[in-house]
């Protein structure tokens, strides 16, 4: 089950954990919501799914979790993910790459047949099932090159792509940020691909402002925001 629903895969994927270390078991009141907007892309329900977190909430590792999914159900076909600095995409290789090799997540239980073929910490790409061209993940930021790098079959998974408060209180970086997303992360994109947008939003004029703008009304494409409170204050 846990191979086709991602709230499953992701308590089973932990079940060796110790229950300190887990990371989605103690948040899943507060991510479901999220999980399921995932799951119904999965579905083909949604094309793009835009979620809208406050710092520190686990969306990043929610993110890789569900790149783990992903790679292990289609690893023959190749997924994107981007952020605004290399450092965050190496926290996504690093991330996946633990899932796929640490024996205590249960990914292997869930995908025995998918092996990792190969891994290149430089390029920060991962390759499973066999060794392709472009790869089954490749982790690489909005400002470096992607010329030739890679091509998006499967996902389009961008993380936020705003650098800080910095950016987003200039317009003019902010439509060159668009630009770059349209040029370089967007013309990626193989048809049929999905595009999955999360962030802490700073601006109305980012890349998830103008997307919610520009697919207002379409019902295969989902915004959400997750508020840093309940209604309760808590």
């Amino acid at each position: 089950m846990s191979r086709y629903d991602l709230d499953s895969y992701l308590i089973y994927l932990e079940l060796e954990r110790e229950p300190e270390k887990r990371f989605y078991e103690p948040r899943r009141e507060q991510l479901k919501m999220v999980v399921d907007a995932l799951q119904d892309m999965e579905d083909d329900k949604l094309d793009i799914l835009s979620i809208s977190m406050p710092p520190g909430t686990g969306k990043s590792t929610l993110g890789i979790y569900f790149m783990s999914w992903i790679a292990g159900k289609y690893p023959t076909q190749p997924n994107l993910m981007s952020a605004h600095s290399g450092t965050l995409t190496r926290s996504f290789y690093d991330g996946l790459l633990q899932i796929f090799t640490d024996e205590e997540y249960l990914w292997h239980d869930v995908f025995p047949d998918v092996e990792l073929k190969d891994k290149n910490s430089k390029e920060e790409t991962i390759d499973l099932a066999n060794k392709k061209r472009f790869k089954t993940i490749t982790c690489r930021a909005i400002n470096a090159s992607l010329t030739g790098a890679t091509r998006c079959e499967r996902y389009l998974y961008a993380d936020d792509l705003v650098s800080g408060i910095e950016e987003a209180l200039s317009r003019d970086r902010l439509d060159k940020l668009w630009e770059s997303y349209k040029n370089d992360l967007k013309s990626r994109k193989k048809q049929g691909c999905k595009e999955i947008h999360i962030a802490t939003r700073w601006s109305v004029h980012d890349v998830i402002g103008r997307l919610e703008t520009m697919y207002d009304g379409d019902e295969r494409a989902r915004f959400i925001v997750v508020p840093a409170l309940d209604e309760n204050g808590i």
